[in-house]
């Protein structure tokens, strides 16, 4: 099964048919405060609600994968990682900095 978020607040199974939605599936997640919890609540929550959204989605009609705007898949991550050298600016200025780059070649 296929998952997907879309449309700022909706939630999907997608097919080769297209996107069903099955936001009413997760309108039952357990609510959160803070702190929030170190682990995404849907996937925690997937077993329970895996049968709920594939009855949702067959029963909804697909709505063609270009007709929506995909949203990132994880609503609120643990965490974000990157790399500086991803960015030409902080690469040109790191190459000159052995003490920021340890010696390790940036290209």
């Amino acid at each position: 099964m296929k998952l997907c978020r879309f449309d700022g607040t909706r939630f999907g199974v997608v097919t080769d048919a297209g996107i069903h939605d099955v936001t009413g599936a997760v309108l039952d997640l357990p609510a959160c405060g803070y702190p929030y919890p170190s682990h995404d609540l849907l996937i925690a929550n997937l077993p329970r609600l895996r049968d709920a959204m594939l009855r949702l989605a067959e029963a909804s009609p697909a709505m063609p994968h270009g007709s929506v705007a995909f949203d990132a898949p994880v609503a609120n991550p643990g965490k974000l990682v990157g790399a500086p050298v991803n960015y030409v600016k902080h690469l040109e200025e790191v190459r000159d900095q052995a003490a920021l780059h340890h010696n390790n070649e940036a290209h």
